[in-house]
Order: structure tokens, then sequence, then C-alpha cells
């Protein structure tokens, strides 16, 4: 299979590298026990404990087998057919477009059972397909009923479930463009996340699932909101009413949305709204994200509100956030917060203004502060609770606590440290660098061990003491020279081309990541665990953890 992925339960990570990992070790250490003496019983003992743990990991890995096949072209197609255990893909990615003549084609080889006189084309072992074309037509049993999460990248067919153009056991449904209809939709769907451009109108006799516990709709919703719904996510909610604040959030009628009808809400996000009365929202909701939201009343958002996000809002009063909040994200812009007004208790903080902020806004117990697109005075106190930090241009001469481990610096600024240099806090181990160039302004501590460069475009030199780094961009080749001597893993994320070379790799180093196996040309020792990850022209939101593997990669290691 061309791509796979690994679920353990008793794992943490998914990863299947580390299956291959464990399968290289116990090849290994059953070529160890052949080399013991006799006299060395014990040496044996603990060598065979450690080979029945990984032959017990390699078993209940396997148990949980997924794979995920990607059908890009025709080759993919008889590759599909001739697969003997099409039982264990359970995820298709369809790269190509959706019509009756290509699904013939890939039923055919398929062995697809059609006896029931429909169109289905796939098996019904699939339960996750993803079609990145556009799609003009669902034809009725096109898609399996095994199918629980079906992902369209552009859909212009309406959406009906009393035709079985959708399958009766669907569970999520996501469409990053939706040009079309909704007529009606399973009984079955817990999910929904839907993007379009137009305006959302839905027939009288429209019903929504009664399952449905998360709704994510990126366009101007008129419908009643659904009862039940733990996550909510719409674009304008709103409707005008006779309240003399102008609008409120209200249900299609311009009645006003009463409270019972959002009792089990847990996330909310909403565009656009200038007035919310307070007591609307429930007491089970944790995380807000509002914008453009006017009215900022103080009784308005509940207590059980953690995590807050505000953008282009008017400036945060004194009493307005909530006394519970933890983490709290403000794209005020033109305005600042007034004096007291975040809460004391909030541990992660980002603010992003124009406007410079005032002296005493930070509270004394922020752990992870940015200020990096954020207009400070000269005076501003960091507190010394903070362990992280990220600061930009105009923040390299504040004074920054000796606590902080991890810094982020926003060096995307022209001229950046040409003239100026800092020196990281002493106990500082992680580093996030938004491009590498001015480097030579930086003075390195001793304790740094984890670098992460966005944008790697400049050659330049980090110190040999540095184990792990992480590089998202890289635009030049790599070689030993350019990289520190004592590096253990290297992570490269995206490469600008395929002419983008590893040319060696220094000494020490264990785990190497690659966005393709094109960017290699080196030999990899077998100490080295290698993970490829082939990357395709299509749309991924990062719901599902799936790691793209050569099929190379055993003979690596």
């Amino acid at each position: 299979m061309k791509n796979s992925n690994c679920n353990n339960n008793g794992h943490n990570s998914n990863n299947i590298n580390y299956l291959f990992f464990f399968i290289w070790r116990s090849s290994f250490l059953s070529r160890k026990i052949k080399s013991y003496q006799l006299a060395d019983l014990k040496q044996i003992t603990c060598t065979i404990a450690y080979l029945n743990e990984n032959i017990r990991y390699i078993n209940n890995t396997t148990k949980d087998l997924k794979i995920r096949f990607i059908v890009n072209n025709q080759d993919d197609i008889k590759e599909y057919g001739d697969c003997q255990h099409k039982e264990l893909i359970t995820s298709i990615l369809w790269n190509q477009s959706l019509s009756n003549k290509r699904l013939s084609s890939f039923s055919n080889h398929s062995g697809a059972d059609n006896s029931s006189g429909g169109s289905c084309c796939l098996t019904n072992s699939v339960t996750h397909l993803k079609i990145s074309k556009r799609v003009s037509q669902l034809d009725p049993h096109l898609i399996p009923d095994s199918v629980e999460s079906l992902k369209f990248y552009q859909l212009k067919a309406p959406l009906r479930s009393d035709n079985h153009s959708l399958p009766v056991n669907l569970k999520t449904l996501k469409c990053f463009s939706l040009k079309s209809k909704i007529e009606s939709l399973p009984d079955t769907l817990e999910s929904i996340s839907i993007k379009s451009r137009y305006n959302f109108e839905f027939p009288n006799t429209f019903v929504w699932p009664s399952k449905l516990n998360k709704l994510h709709i990126n366009a101007k919703f008129y419908s009643k909101f659904p009862v039940g719904v733990k996550e909510s996510y719409v674009i304008a909610f709103i409707k005008p009413t006779t309240l003399p604040g102008g609008y409120c959030l209200s249900d299609p009628s311009g009645a006003r949305l009463e409270s019972h009808q959002l009792a089990n809400l847990t996330k909310l996000k909403v565009i656009h709204s200038t007035y919310w009365s307070p007591g609307l929202l429930p007491n089970t909701l944790q995380h807000a994200h509002l914008v453009c939201f006017w009215e900022l009343v103080p009784g308005v958002l509940p207590h059980s509100i953690t995590k807050l996000k505000l953008i282009h809002n008017h400036a945060i009063p004194a009493g307005f956030l909530p006394p519970n909040l933890k983490t709290l994200i403000d794209f005020g812009e033109t305005e600042v917060p007034y004096p007291n007004a975040i809460p004391t208790g909030v541990t992660t903080l980002s603010m992003h203004y124009f406007r410079p902020i005032l002296r005493d806004t930070i509270p004394s117990s922020v752990t992870c502060l940015d200020i990096s697109n954020c207009n400070t005075p000269d005076d501003l106190v960091v507190p010394p609770s903070v362990a992280e930090y990220s600061f930009g241009r105009r923040q390299h001469t504040i004074a920054i606590p000796h606590t902080v481990r991890q810094v982020f610096i926003d060096n995307r600024v022209q001229h950046w440290y040409k003239t100026d240099t800092f020196a990281l806090p002493a106990h500082c181990t992680h580093l996030t660098l938004a491009k590498d160039k001015g480097v030579h302004g930086i003075a390195f501590n001793d304790s740094l061990r984890h670098v992460c460069v966005k944008k790697m475009k400049c050659k330049m030199l980090f110190p040999d003491h540095i184990q792990h780094m992480t590089i998202s961009i890289l635009f030049h080749d790599l070689a030993t020279h350019l990289l520190p001597a004592n590096l253990r893993s290297l992570k490269i994320k995206q490469a600008i081309s395929s002419n983008v070379k590893i040319k060696s790799l220094p000494l020490h180093l264990k785990f190497l990541h690659l966005p393709s196996r094109r960017n290699l040309q080196c030999t990899v020792p077998k100490s080295v665990l290698l993970s490829i990850a082939q990357s395709y022209d299509t749309i991924d939101d990062g719901s599902e953890e799936f790691v793209n593997i050569d099929t190379n990669l055993l003979d690596q290691v």
C-alpha cells in the first residue's frame, strides 16, 4: 500500500515509523541473543524480555492497522484492483474528477458488489472518503453506506439524503466550497462543516439531524439554530429586531434566540454581531471566538469561558472578560484594553494592537506571552511568570525574565538586527525564528537545544550544541557544514522545490524527516530513523492524522 496509518490505543503516537523501528529493533535483538555466550544468562534474559515487549507492540499495532489509498490516475486504480486485501483499505483519497465513467472503471477493478442495482463503486470496508476535485453530480448509491466521514473540495450538486446520494451511516460531512443548496441530511450526522460564498436558504421542510453536536458554517446563515449543538461556528447569525441595540442573535423570524436553544453549547464563533443580551449564552460555553463584536457589555460572557478570541472589537472594558479566563487572544488593532480589564488568572495572552498598550496591562499570572505584533512602551514590564515569550522588532530592548524557556522572534521586518544584538535568557531551551536572517545578532546560550526556523533562506550557522532542528520551508541545499555537529533530529516540513537537496548528514543524527525522497541526495545510515511525507496537491484540514510513508522505508531501517 502507498500510505499507512497505525492507530494503537496503547501508545500516544500513531506514527508508522515507530512500528518500523520496533521491527528493526526486534531483528537486532534476535541477532544479539545468538551472539551471547552461555555465561551471559542475565543479558540473555533481559534481551528476551525486551524482544517480547517489541513483539507485543507489533501485534497490538497491526490489529488496528488502517490503510489509506490515494487515487491519482488509472495506474492507481489498477493497483487497487490487484490488491488482495481490500478489506484493510478504510480510507480513500480521490484526486480525480468524480464521474460515473471513472467510478465504473474503479468499480470493475475493485470488485465492488453491484448486484443491488446501484452504482456503488467502493468496497464496504471504506469508512473515510475524501474527494479533492469538483463534484457536479451525486447519483444515488454512488457512495457506499459504510462511509462515515465524507469530505468534498468543491460541490455543485445539491445535498440530499432522501435519494440515497449520501450514505445512511454518515457521521461527519465537510465541504470546503459549497455552491449548491442543502435540501436534506441523514439523521446520523454528528458533525457538519461547510464553507460557501453564498447565503444559506434552507427549505421550509428542512429538519436538522437529531444527533448533531458540531455545526461549522462559514457563510451567511438563515435558519433556526439546531437545539443540542455543542460546538457552533457561523459567520453572520444575526437578524434585525426592534431592540434599540439594532441587531441581536436571533432566528430567521426575527424573534430573539432563547437561552434553552443554546443549552449544550461549548464552543461558539460568531462574526458580525452588535448586541447580545446578558444571560443568553449558557454556562456550558468554554471557548468563544467573536469577530466585529461591538457592544462589549459586562455580563454577556458567562463565567465558564476559559478561552476567548476577539478580532476587530472595541476596547475591552473592566468587568467584561470572564473571571475564569485562561487564554485571551485579542486583535483589537486600534483599541487597547482598559486598566485592569484582563483578569488575574489568564495564563496565555496574545495581543495585537497598533496603539501602545498600557504599562501594567499584562497580569502577573501570564506564562505564555505574545506581543510580536504589538506597539509596546519601552518601560513595559514582562512578568517573571512568563516561560514562553514571543516578540518582534519593537520589543527587542525590553528586559526578558530569566525564567523564559521558549522564545519566538518575529524577525520578518527588514534591517532586523543589523546593528542590534540580543542575548537569549540563560535558561532558554527552545528558539523559534520567523526567518533565519539576522542570526548573527543573537547571542546563543549554552542551554539552547531546540531551534525552529519558519523560512530558511540564508545559509546561516547555528551553534554545535543544538540537538533538534525543525525547518518549515527550506529554500537552499543543506550539508554537514551548515548544520550543528551534535544534531540528533532534523525535520523539514516543506522544500521550495525538488531541486533542494540534503547532501550530507551530521554524524550523530538519529531522526530525519523529509517532505519527499527527491530531496535526499546522500546515503542514510541504518541507525537513522527516516520519515518521508509525500505531499500531494490536495486540501487537508488536518483533522486526520495520516502519516505518508514511502514503501521503501523498511529497507532503510
